[in-house]
């Protein structure tokens, strides 16, 4: 998008209040989100083992579990509450039912933003780099893995990155102990329930809705930036500016009404990162504004459902690993 085009659509969006956060709805949605998930697990655990019943339930729950994430993503941009505070304190809360560490990631997320695109910089796409040594052998396995929907990917993203993110040497004091406590806040959860219902049930109904979870995680979010790494900081020095952001993402758009029950309108993504700190609720609008402008540049919208199947039924490696072999280092 050019800049003129993005900075009156900015100006628009400020006239229309879309940068304002809703803190009734997000407080009513703290409140409803985790209820939901809880219930799930409730109602699953009750379940026959893949009874209708049982497979029913964990989906919802693994669903849940993406909402209650999406919800500690509008956290970390602070697009929850008004206040920091209480917008760490929802993130703190929510990564409890997501088991994404609210503060590694919140600053590992926030470099994303930042450095898209540029693959060594991306904390989040720096890992592929890699791959581009992977053996034969493993790259077969990443094809099966790929294939079979076995969600590997997403938690070796989860847990590689934002998990052992606090163990960094490169990582401040500061940032290490709120780390710490992000992932103390995340297990605490998971061995209470293990402790509670037995290491048997926990693997027969938390870990199927916790994997059903990892592989709806990568249906939504891998449609976004996939086969799009065209730089290095050999090649581009400076992040990509919001304008142009569009080079470097996708949206996934579907209805409104599964964007908002699937997704929490996460498939919103190149708008999200023309104008990272709009509420989720809010998104829709900023789409249809941006389809308004007619300079769409190389803005891409794929339908969220067909494009994540194709990207399923392609080569991971020709997705993955061929984009970044021959990139400078």
């Amino acid at each position: 998008m050019k800049i003129n085009t993005y900075s009156k659509l900015r100006e628009e969006l400020h006239r229309r209040g879309l940068f304002t956060q809703n803190s009734s709805l997000s407080a009513a949605l703290l409140v409803m989100e985790p209820a939901i998930c809880a219930g799930s697990i409730y109602f699953l655990c009750r379940s026959e083992i893949l009874s209708v019943s049982y497979l029913f339930w964990l989906a919802v729950a693994g669903i849940s579990m993406f909402r209650c994430f999406s919800l500690l993503h509008e956290c970390g941009h602070r697009a929850m509450f008004r206040s920091q505070r209480s917008n760490t304190l929802a993130g703190y809360f929510l990564s409890a039912f997501c088991l994404v560490p609210f503060t590694p990631w919140r600053e590992l997320h926030l470099q994303h933003h930042k450095w898209v695109g540029v693959i060594d910089r991306d904390p989040t796409q720096a890992g592929l780099l890699k791959l581009r040594e992977a053996s034969f052998l493993k790259r077969q396995a990443f094809r099966w893995v790929w294939w079979f929907c076995v969600p590997i990917p997403s938690i070796q993203l989860i847990f590689s990155v934002f998990w052992l993110h606090p163990f960094k040497k490169s990582t401040t004091r500061k940032s290490r102990n709120s780390g710490l406590l992000s992932l103390i806040v995340c297990l605490v959860p998971q061995v209470t329930l293990g402790l509670t219902m037995g290491m048997s049930n926990w693997l027969s109904y938390i870990l199927p809705a916790i994997i059903f979870y990892f592989f709806w995680f990568e249906a939504i979010n891998f449609t976004h930036h996939s086969g799009i790494f065209p730089f290095t900081s050999k090649t581009r020095s400076t992040p990509i500016p919001l304008h142009e952001q569009d080079s470097v993402s996708r949206t996934s758009s579907f209805s409104k009404l599964l964007s908002t029950v699937l997704a929490y309108n996460f498939n919103f993504h190149t708008e999200h990162h023309y104008f990272p700190t709009v509420p989720w609720h809010n998104l829709p609008e900023v789409y249809s504004l941006v389809q308004a402008t007619g300079d769409l540049g190389t803005y891409e919208d794929v339908p969220m459902l067909g494009f994540s199947a194709k990207l399923r039924l392609s080569d991971p490696v020709k997705i993955y690993i061929d984009p970044v072999k021959n990139l400078q280092v």
